[in-house]
């Protein structure tokens, strides 16, 4: 399990975002020093990169940057759909269920979706700003620009998780809506699609 705030997370999150183009450059390492066999069977290398691919493009897309990450843009465009269609009937049923959290974690919960989501007239989510800005000014800034990738995929995971949680705890209260369960089947097709089964916290 990654671990929050430490190097295993910092590790974690960067080994994510770079596995598709491993794996791709490996496999063009591979036929550059065999010859060049015809074959209509696809490597293991293209099936990976296929299938995660079109778990993705499920989603709608933000337009962040040309330079943005796949992984960001639909994962961003994925939260903005449940967040347009589900969330304020789930967090009023959460509501329902834990009136004392109602100032406190769901608000907190509440708050995080509104930074992550697209909002107001920019129509653009804020949490993304920072990056899209080092995207527009400098390719060269590799570090940073790694930083605030972690960043943004791990904010969005953290944020689906605790959610997850919620319903959870609300199920073990017999508190199970139809709008429950489905808000939690969303929410764990997210996670699987974009591979954030991990990327959480100790307490989640």
């Amino acid at each position: 399990q990654a671990v929050l705030g430490g190097l295993d997370m910092e590790i974690f999150l960067r080994d994510e975002i770079s596995i598709i183009d491993s794996l791709k450059k490996k496999e063009e390492e591979k036929l550059q020093a065999e010859p060049v066999v015809e074959t209509e069977k696809e490597s293991f290398a293209d099936k990976v990169i296929h299938e995660y691919r079109s778990r993705m493009e499920k989603y709608p897309k933000i337009n962040i940057h040309p330079r943005a990450i796949p992984d960001i843009s639909y994962l961003y465009g994925a939260l903005n759909q449940f967040e347009m269609n589900y969330w304020s009937q789930i967090a009023a049923q959460l509501n329902g269920c834990f009136p004392a959290l109602r100032n406190s974690k769901l608000a907190e919960m509440d708050h995080t979706m509104y930074r992550l989501t697209i909002v107001g007239k920019t129509g653009f989510p804020a949490a993304l700003e920072r990056y899209r800005r080092l995207l527009q000014e400098d390719s060269s800034l590799v570090k940073q620009l790694e930083i605030e990738s972690q960043s943004a995929i791990k904010d969005v995971a953290f944020l689906l998780h605790d959610i997850k949680k919620l319903i959870n705890e609300a199920k073990k209260k017999d508190y199970s809506t139809p709008v429950l369960e489905n808000g939690l089947e969303i929410i764990q097709n997210i996670i699987n699609d974009f591979r954030l089964k991990d990327i959480k916290k100790e307490d989640q």
